[in-house]
C-alpha cells in the first residue's frame, strides 16, 4: 500500500513540474559581434514582462559592468517582437537610457535589432547566445552584490 502511494505521489509531482511554465529559464542574445549582450530573466517568447540586465563593453557606463533591462513581447505568428529599455544612465551625462526593438524569428532565434536613439549604434543583427554563470569580468562582490538586488537592480528589501 505504502509503495502504491508513493508511486501515486512521485507521478503526480512529476506532472505538476512537467506543467510548469518554460519561461522560468533565462535566455540571452549577443548583438554587435558580442559587444552587447542581453539577458532576460525569461524566454522573450512568454508572455510576462521582461526583466534582465545587458552587459558587454557597450553597455559599460560610468563603471558598471551591467545595467538593468525592462520590456515585453509578443508573438505574432513565427515572428516574436521584444522590446525593451535599457537603463545606461549616468550622473555626468555620459550616458542615457537606450530603447531596443528586436524583430526575431527561426531556430535558434535571430533577427534584427534597431535603437532608439539611432544615433549610438546602426542598427545590426541579434542572435541567441549562451547565458554566462556570473557576468563576464564580473568579481564575486559584484555578483554579491547583483545577489542582492531585484530585477531592476535595486537593493532588495530584507524586511
Amino acid at each position: 500500500m505504502k509503495t502504491t502511494r508513493s508511486m501515486v505521489l512521485t507521478s503526480a509531482a512529476l506532472v505538476f513540474l512537467a506543467s510548469l511554465p518554460a519561461w522560468a529559464a533565462r535566455q540571452c542574445f549577443s548583438a554587435f559581434n558580442g559587444d552587447l549582450r542581453f539577458e532576460f530573466n525569461s524566454p522573450v517568447t512568454s508572455t510576462t514582462p521582461l526583466t534582465g540586465r545587458a552587459y558587454g563593453p557597450d553597455a559599460e557606463c560610468d563603471g558598471l559592468t551591467a545595467v538593468p533591462l525592462s520590456g515585453s513581447s509578443y508573438v505574432a505568428g513565427k515572428l516574436v517582437v521584444v522590446e525593451f529599455r535599457m537603463f545606461t544612465v549616468d550622473t555626468d551625462g555620459g550616458c542615457s537610457a537606450a530603447d531596443f526593438l528586436m524583430t526575431l524569428s527561426g531556430k535558434p532565434l535571430s533577427g534584427s535589432l534597431v535603437l532608439s536613439p539611432s544615433e549610438y549604434f546602426a542598427p545590426g543583427s541579434v542572435s541567441v547566445a549562451a547565458c554566462p554563470s556570473r557576468l563576464p569580468g564580473g568579481s564575486q562582490e559584484e555578483e554579491a552584490v547583483h545577489a542582492n538586488t531585484d530585477d531592476l537592480g535595486d537593493p532588495s528589501s530584507t524586511e
